[in-house]
């Protein structure tokens, strides 16, 4: 038996398979990496029971075809460049962990516009302080709940996500705070098979969009319950000198993640070590370092830069500040970044200049992405305030 697999025509890559599947899933591994190196994937489960052969006359790439067919790749983590502008998506232990007392976060992130299989990923996140009128003196009980969805590819590959965190920071001295936090959501990824061609939909050269497709997909979407957790420590010696260092796992229950449901394919645990620090340099500068190191099985994300932040205005409550950064995602995009700090909000913009191996085909674009986050006080009678030194 001898069949030819064409892939995406800007790649010209093609093959030809002669009696086991060994050159096409090292093929599929090589190509799954290629593309989706900016999301946080892991590795290519070669599983030869379930094998589909996509072949497409016409339209652009079926990479996430393969992917999904083959059923060979667990779950892709979501992924922002802005990860310290994301808190409860990088570290439950974060959550609730600010001066304020309420929280709204958003992050939206288009990726690969041009080329045949852009991503898009938005996070919508509320954090807020329980308690907070004195009862836990200077240590911090917070809460949160965020929405994810992320859609990508051709086959409209949808991650929707809906949870919520817990954290307690603890005040350990008069400078030194730990927390820790725990994480649980519910989770479905689907994908939309009309918005496919197949050949056999393809008639004496007619594409015919009711005809069958001669593939047998019996399942679009699944669902799952993710748990997480993590800890956190500052040392804070003022408002612009202070030190976060963090460490969560997320998929800690490695739930089941597959469109087959004669699979047990299971997402390996993510383990996320991040850190960074607010340091003055003068009246009106400060240093922003911060770093993440990610880890799924054998896969590693390494990002890390520094910003740096100027001071318009610093008289109370009308406080002021650009923001300007550079970040670099090892062997995979350099990254800018841009910012306005006002009392209650921040918003800064960001964009990935692609230095992977996918640059032939994106010229060097990567995506851009944004982030908003506003924050409230509560203004509470004299007799409930008190002196919180955290922030």
């Amino acid at each position: 038996m001898r069949e030819k697999l064409l892939f995406a025509p800007s790649l010209k890559l093609s093959f030809e398979k002669e009696g086991n599947n060994t050159r096409l899933f090292e093929t599929l591994e090589y190509l799954s990496k290629l593309f989706i190196n900016n999301k946080f994937v892991t590795r290519i489960i070669k599983h030869s029971s379930n094998v589909f052969f996509l072949r497409r006359g016409l339209k652009g790439s079926l990479l996430v075809v393969f992917l999904l067919t083959f059923s060979s790749v667990h779950a892709q983590d979501l992924h922002f460049s802005q990860f310290y502008n994301s808190p409860q998506n990088i570290n439950p232990a974060l959550t609730g962990l600010f001066h304020q007392d309420k929280r709204f976060v958003a992050n939206l992130r288009s990726q690969w516009a041009s080329v045949p299989v852009p991503y898009q990923t938005s996070s919508l996140a509320y954090d807020q302080k329980i308690l907070n009128d004195g009862r836990l003196g200077n240590d911090i009980f917070g809460a949160g709940l965020f929405l994810n969805y992320d859609i990508a590819g051709d086959a409209k590959m949808q991650t929707t996500q809906f949870g919520g965190n817990i954290a307690y920071t603890r005040q350990l001295s008069k400078m030194h705070f730990l927390s820790g936090g725990f994480r649980v959501l519910v989770a479905q990824r689907r994908f939309d098979i009309t918005a496919l061609t197949f050949d056999n939909q393809f008639i004496d050269g007619t594409f015919i969009p009711t005809a069958s497709t001669g593939e047998d997909f019996s399942n679009f979407n699944y669902s799952y319950v993710d748990l997480g957790a993590g800890i956190n420590w500052l040392f804070q010696i003022s408002k612009r000198m202070k030190f976060h260092f963090g460490m969560s796992v997320l998929h800690l229950n490695q739930p089941r993640a597959t469109f087959f449901e004669n699979s047990d394919f299971r997402q390996y645990r993510r383990w996320n070590l991040h850190l960074d620090a607010t340091v003055q340099l003068a009246d009106k500068i400060d240093l922003m370092p911060a770093a993440i190191f990610s880890m799924q099985e054998a896969q590693q994300e390494r990002l890390f830069g520094t910003a740096v932040r100027y001071h318009l205005d610093q008289r109370f409550a009308r406080e002021k500040s650009l923001i300007v950064g550079t970040w670099y995602r090892m062997n995979d995009a350099a990254i800018t970044s841009f910012g306005l700090s006002y009392p209650t909000w921040d918003a800064v913009v960001s964009y990935d200049f692609n230095t992977s191996d996918f640059n032939n085909a994106t010229n060097g674009n990567g995506g851009v992405e944004f982030s908003f986050i506003y924050t409230i006080t509560t203004v509470k009678p004299m007799k409930d305030r008190k002196s919180c030194p955290i922030f």
